[in-house]
């Protein structure tokens, strides 16, 4: 089988991962960014951008249609297709013999109602999503759930700091909640935080870092802590509940329903509602090393075998 991944190039490396997955399967497969289609493409869409959008969209339309015609795919799967100009998706018309995936991992509306009839099947991350698409008359859909790539996010066996890590970027209520936590000293890492907003025992890292560099933060730190981001889901898990736990630390997971999807809370994961219940699952894991080591040790193995 040959597969056509198509998406934005980006810090998740979302794209990527799936690639990765593909190849080790044995599946031929290629990458198409939409964001990154060479100098020529990347120097014409410019210029058509200045002209007109429509234009430009189109003229995007056709490279898709190109990349299609000669790699010829016996499936197309597009990483979050909503956050694009329906207009790119005109060329799979050409294509009715090719089968046609999205899988979604953001919030959407009925506006998107032209670019999920594009696809055959549309695969949510957020079991929310599932309902949403049956309300707007989407075509059919299913949960499929964020996972982990085990050849970048793995236990390195190195020495931990007893301290709560967050990478994330900056949201109001994110900043909120962590300035509520007094069990333990934390390291946030993302883009837009400001030091003069978090409390003295937050340190603050500005900026944007690589995934490997993420891979290596979560081994270098005994806890990690989950908040989603309250304008992207509603009970979905993002990567950082698979990445984190793969990578051997003990992960405080924020309540969402897909937890219980995917996990057993308590047993392979931890979970909290308020900033108490965080403050006393901090407590009880320091106190109680082989309760959170037996904990991290079950959550891993679930999450490497189903993930």
């Amino acid at each position: 089988m040959k597969i056509l991944l198509i998406g934005k190039k980006n810090m998740l490396s979302w794209i990527e991962n799936l690639a990765e997955a593909c190849s080790k399967m044995n599946l031929e497969n290629k990458i198409l960014f939409l964001n990154e289609l060479g100098f020529i493409e990347d120097l014409k869409r410019n210029i058509l951008k200045m002209v007109s959008k429509d234009l430009m969209n189109m003229n995007i339309s056709k490279t898709i249609d190109v990349h299609i015609s000669k790699f010829k795919p016996d499936l197309i799967i597009v990483i979050s297709p909503f956050m694009f100009n329906e207009n790119f998706f005109e060329c799979f018309d050409n294509f009715p013999n090719i089968i046609k995936f999205a899988w979604i991992g953001d919030r959407f509306s009925l506006s998107h109602k032209n670019i999920a009839n594009k696809f055959d099947k549309l695969f949510y991350t957020d079991s929310y999503f599932l309902q949403d698409g049956k309300n707007f008359n989407f075509p059919e859909g299913e949960y499929l759930p964020l996972a982990v790539n085990q050849n970048r996010f793995f236990d390195r066996n190195k020495k931990r700091e007893e301290r709560l890590l967050f990478i994330a970027s900056y949201t109001k209520q994110r900043m909120e909640f962590l300035n509520q936590i007094n069990s333990i000293d934390l390291r946030v890492i993302g883009a837009k935080w400001q030091k003069r907003d978090l409390k003295n025992n937050i340190e603050c890292i500005d900026e944007n870092i690589t995934l490997n560099q993420v891979a290596n933060e979560y081994n270098l730190s005994q806890f990690i802590l989950n908040i989603k981001h309250e304008h992207n889901v509603v009970n979905g898990l993002n990567m950082r509940t698979f990445e984190a736990i793969a990578s051997g630390g003990c992960l405080f997971q924020d309540y969402v329903k897909d937890v219980e999807i995917n996990f057993e809370i308590n047993k392979n994961i931890l979970v909290y509602n308020n900033i108490e219940e965080l403050n006393e699952l901090i407590f009880k894991m320091k106190r109680d090393k082989l309760l959170m080591n037996n904990l991290i040790n079950k959550g891993k193995k679930l999450v490497l075998e189903k993930h």
